[in-house]
């Protein structure tokens, strides 16, 4: 038997006897629960499951110290959840893996890969393009591409999509991208003591601004309004792997129905 595949096998049957041995793998009767984008279970005695995992509706989740479901990362004890918060399985990655292979095989997304992948390879931007990142910010089944690079000692950035021909939008070298999440991205950038940032959705193909903050970083005190809303927005937002910025590499994530780059934690 493969190691690797042996290794996860194990892995697996012992989170399962965790779950049946835990407290947080009993079913609580309960309800979720939203606040500022985040979802927590109150369990039907009124508490709440915190700093581990609980079996919900046949399904895992771990929840946060604060008592807050964690989506779309790797948990403290290093097992993936996914979108809706659930723990992915073996069978869980096969089946969403033909999902997002399913929902990338049209016409649309094939016409913006092509149209990107001459951007990346054939584009006059006179900038010498590093690294490049390929998602689905919408889930809409058309992957976005963000990619960077240099010229003359500046650095820039772009985020690039589709709509019956290539789109962009540049932005200036001192902000950096700091998270995707639910059709939206953020970026901030610290300069000369001030941090600033904004926060951008892409619906119906279209990307509009959502909302922005600043602050002094010297000024800082506890309650600053702006502080909670950039920590907010982070804790609905996920990282994303990027890679090197080869022909071999725009060929592969760029070709055919596409390949996203995937997140940070699946590293």
């Amino acid at each position: 038997m493969n190691r690797k595949k042996r290794n996860r096998r194990i892995a697996a049957a012992a989170m399962a006897a965790m779950f049946s041995l835990s407290a947080f793998g009993a079913a609580y009767a309960g309800e979720w629960k939203q606040e500022g984008g985040r979802w927590w279970y109150q369990n039907e005695d009124g508490s709440y499951p915190s700093k581990g995992w609980q079996e919900i509706g046949g399904k895992h989740y771990y929840f946060d110290q604060d008592g807050y479901m964690l989506a779309d990362t790797t948990t403290l004890d290093g097992y993936p959840v996914g979108k809706d918060g659930a723990w992915i399985t073996e069978d869980a990655k096969a089946a969403e893996a033909a999902a997002d292979k399913a929902l990338h095989d049209n016409d649309a997304n094939r016409a913006a890969l092509e149209a990107y992948r001459a951007e990346l390879l054939n584009g006059s931007y006179q900038l010498a393009i590093s690294q490049f990142a390929v998602l689905d910010l919408d889930q809409d089944g058309i992957y976005e591409v963000h990619f960077w690079g240099s010229h003359e000692q500046r650095f820039t950035q772009y985020f690039m999509y589709y709509d019956n021909g290539v789109k962009k939008e540049e932005y200036l070298p001192k902000f950096a991208f700091n998270g995707v999440g639910n059709g939206r991205y953020m970026i901030s950038g610290l300069e000369t003591g001030v941090m600033t940032g904004m926060v951008f959705e892409l619906k119906d193909r279209v990307v509009s601004p959502v909302d922005s903050f600043g602050y002094l970083t010297a000024a800082y005190q506890a309650g600053n309004v702006d502080e909670q809303k950039e920590q907010q927005y982070q804790a609905q937002m996920v990282s994303y792997n990027v890679v090197d910025a080869s022909e071999e590499n725009i060929n592969r994530y760029l070709g055919g129905n596409g390949e996203s780059t995937g997140l940070f934690e699946e590293q």
